[in-house]
């Protein structure tokens, strides 16, 4: 079963639902590096071994069902062959099995927005943001939904994302004063979409956020 984002029937409980939190969030130890099995496969990402990445994170959910890390591989493999149907599958399953949710949830937002479903986008990257609130371990979320509030002009929110993925990214490296940013095409793509979409919705979206982890 593939889960899916709310048809927008209703801007009102559109905004309704991308606001609440619909999706149990729970924190995650295990990493690319606690098992060797599975270690090289974000390295088999890079070396675009796709199929290989596929194989290997099915047999590693034969054993590791409630793992998020191998849901996530499979998807990007299937997403870079654009098999956008079968990566939807997949994370659907990740959805339901894994402890952690929050990359999976920002993934299928992506998914939407490489199809041009921006709400859609948005209210996977609200579900995200209510795992990191738990558990702060990615910032897309924030450069996603920064693109989002420039696309409304809300430029000061837009900024207080944006800072907020700094912290984050300082938080896992070295350096004290970098800045991280979503590539120029992929954000100029998120505005112009945003442009095109149900704009009062997605500006109560921002609005109910911002009131909800005051950015």
């Amino acid at each position: 079963m593939t889960i899916k984002a709310p048809d927008m029937l209703s801007e009102d409980e559109y905004v309704r639902r991308s606001l609440e939190c619909e999706f149990i969030h729970q924190k995650e130890e295990r990493n690319h590096q606690s098992d060797p099995a599975y270690s090289s496969i974000p390295k088999d990402l890079e070396l675009k071994q796709y199929s290989k990445v596929i194989l290997a994170g099915k047999q590693i959910l034969q054993q590791f069902p409630d793992f998020d890390l191998p849901y996530k591989w499979i998807a990007n493999a299937y997403r870079q062959t654009n098999q956008y149907n079968e990566a939807r599958a997949i994370l659907s399953e990740g959805l339901l099995r894994s402890r952690r949710k929050v990359l999976l949830l920002t993934d299928m937002g992506e998914i939407e927005c490489e199809l041009a479903n921006i709400e859609a986008a948005i209210y996977w990257w609200c579900q995200a943001l209510a795992g990191l609130s738990l558990d702060p371990i990615d910032f897309g979320v924030y450069l996603f939904l920064g693109a989002v509030a420039q696309g409304v002009d809300y430029k000061g929110l837009s900024a207080r994302l944006l800072n907020r993925a700094d912290i984050l990214y300082r938080s896992f490296t070295s350096c004290k004063c970098c800045h991280i940013r979503l590539d120029p095409d992929k954000e100029k793509s998120i505005v112009e979409l945003v442009l095109k979409s149900k704009i009062n919705a997605v500006r109560s979206v921002l609005e109910g956020l911002y009131q909800i982890y005051y950015f």
